[in-house]
């Protein structure tokens, strides 16, 4: 796919495409480039007619380039940010990081008293490889028996194996359901490559996806992505390495087997109705809603409401990977389904990456880097499934 992109798919610089360009703007850019040629010809003189026709022309260019620039950010911004609604609540929180958030961070030079790339690259990595160890040690021990005999149990040949169907259509629609402009992988696939490269590959992940299900194998490459350190709050202090989590890239061929995996064993990969969190069309508005709903329902009526937070240190980062298990196994979930994510979030290798260095492999061996972190629908369910 890279190979043939690389020949039928122009590629331009981030950015490049502007939709207020106009002809006017061109004819001032290219008015700007040729007062420059002259210029250059002409000796690159510092005073003279030549400079001064220079200057002028890309005054009027950079001063006919910032108004439509800044018209068209402000006509992409003002409507959600001052009418926000539940109805462009994705528009509205896209408007209010455009705003508040910039996407041009530069990499801290000091973490943790650290200097140069290769320090703080360490840095990252010794904080990200212990952020899955339990607070506890040794508590998820007493669900490992448990788990390894059910596994031993349901692994007997000569039992009969249930294996779903996984046809072309189900593959093609969650090929579909891709989303555009998310960030390349370690192998450099993005979702365009399969989205626009033809049927011909629905066929190929079927045949392959029915093979990992009948013979519970799970590839190498589906183990392994890439961590990137991302600073939380870009007005906080990015020299301390609380202030940054780790975003795991992963391969998107994995991401469509999980699809395939949430479809195809739904009657037993599902949450409360009550959790909001993580969820299509939920939000936290759906909390608050049924939170104060509630509460008004037992006040207008002269009972008292006491109320309990909880707020999990680091709680997405320590789920229990067999406690995890043994909750999938009470629930019944498929024998296929298990081993793949007892496979999937065993001793996994991520390099770090910063910079566009990378480091050694980093050892992970709970449910936050092994389960794909970077909006893997998977992770999220097995999550909301422990609490």
């Amino acid at each position: 796919m890279l190979s043939v992109s690389s020949l039928c798919v122009p590629e331009v610089r981030v950015g490049v495409k502007k939709h207020w360009w106009t002809p006017e703007l061109e004819d001032l850019k290219h008015e700007c480039m040729e007062q420059t040629n002259i210029w250059r010809l002409n000796g690159c003189p510092r005073s003279g007619i030549f400079n001064e026709n220079k200057i002028k022309a890309k005054l009027r260019y950079k001063c006919a380039i910032k108004e439509p620039a800044i018209a068209a950010d402000e006509d992409f911004n003002e409507d959600p940010v001052k009418h926000p609604c539940i109805e462009n609540f994705n528009g509205f929180w896209k408007a209010w990081s455009k705003r508040l958030f910039s996407k041009d961070l530069k990499p801290t030079s000091r973490l943790n008293n650290s200097i140069g790339d290769v320090n703080i690259l360490a840095e990252f990595s010794n904080h990200l490889s212990h952020l899955g160890e339990c607070n506890t040690p040794g508590i998820d021990d007493k669900h490992r028996n448990f788990v390894s005999e059910h596994l031993l149990l349901n692994s007997t040949p000569g039992q009969p194996a249930q294996i779903p169907v996984i046809d072309v259509n189900l593959v093609q629609d969650r090929i579909q359901q891709l989303k555009f402009r998310k960030a390349a992988r370690h192998d450099n696939v993005l979702n365009e490559h399969h989205i626009y490269v033809g049927p011909n590959l629905a066929v190929h992940l079927c045949l392959l996806f029915s093979a990992m299900l009948r013979h519970s194998y799970v590839p190498g490459s589906f183990c392994y992505g890439i961590v990137k350190p991302i600073l939380k709050n870009k007005h906080g202090d990015n020299t301390s390495i609380d202030m940054y989590r780790g975003i795991t890239l992963t391969p998107v061929i994995s991401k469509l087997f999980e699809a395939i995996l949430l479809v195809i064993y739904e009657n037993s990969l599902y949450s409360d109705p009550l959790q909001f969190g993580f969820k299509k069309n939920t939000s936290c508005s759906h909390a608050l809603f049924g939170f104060t709903e509630a509460v008004k329902y037992y006040t207008k009526r002269g009972s008292k409401v006491f109320c309990a937070f909880l707020d999990a240190s680091k709680a997405f980062d320590k789920v229990l990977l067999n406690g995890l298990l043994a909750k999938l196994i009470n629930r019944n979930v498929a024998y296929r389904c298990l081993l793949f994510v007892f496979y999937t979030t065993g001793l996994l290798g991520f390099p770090v990456q910063l910079c566009g260095i990378h480091s050694l492999a980093v050892i992970f061996t709970f449910i936050l880097e092994c389960v794909k972190v970077e909006f893997s629908h998977l992770c999220y369910l097995l999550y909301m499934l422990m609490i």
